[in-house]
């Protein structure tokens, strides 16, 4: 027979209360406490480790349907993308360490990544991208890549690395999952700072 679930939490917790207020007058009598069961045809006497074990069992198959195997509810919440580092490497070359951010509690295969780049809120570039990696739920991954400015965006990076500022970039695109096969639109605005000591590197 299945005991209700709440009505096995709640003897729990009082056969708890009552162990403590035990525990405190004899320490050597905790775990030999016995619980009993009443059922209208056995009797069942368990200990109460055993107990209170069992009926935690319980509750967590109870919440066992649709979740996940780390125990959270299956959820798909929109991705995100952010620049984690950005190096002027040259002249003509500058790369980042683009991060993915997977906001759901299942792991996410990336695709595609589109997205107009902004500099300081003038349009920058163009950023596409296959990452072709799987996050797990709840993390993040970097896949670094060239970033295709222009020179415009580029010459107010040059100048924030000689002055030592900071400047804005926004993304705004698309995201493409091929597991689930989805597709996300995103918005990402933030700062990137110079890295002291590191020329041309930007966080």
């Amino acid at each position: 027979m299945a005991y209700p679930t709440r009505e096995i939490m709640t003897s729990a917790a009082r056969i708890q209360s009552l162990h403590s207020v035990a525990y405190a007058s004899d320490p050597s009598k905790c775990w030999s406490s016995q619980v009993s069961i009443k059922h209208p045809n056995r009797r069942h006497t368990w200990s109460l480790g055993a107990f209170v074990v069992a009926a935690l069992a319980m509750v967590l198959a109870g919440c066992g349907a649709g979740a996940t195997r780390t125990g959270l509810i299956k959820r798909i919440n929109p991705p995100s993308a952010a620049f984690e580092r950005l190096n002027l490497a040259d002249e003509d070359s500058t790369r980042v360490a683009l991060r993915l951010h997977n906001f759901s509690t299942i792991p996410m295969t990336y695709g595609q990544i589109t997205a107009t780049i902004r500099i300081d809120g003038r349009t920058a570039g163009q950023l596409l991208v296959n990452a072709g990696i799987e996050i797990p739920g709840l993390s993040s991954d970097v896949i670094d890549i060239e970033l295709p400015l222009d020179a415009r965006a580029r010459a107010r990076i040059a100048r924030a690395d000689r002055e030592a500022g900071a400047f804005s970039y926004g993304l705004e695109g698309t995201i493409q999952t091929t597991a689930p096969a989805q597709r996300f639109p995103f918005l990402f605005d933030s700062r990137l700072n110079p890295v002291p000591g590191r020329p041309g590197e930007f966080r």
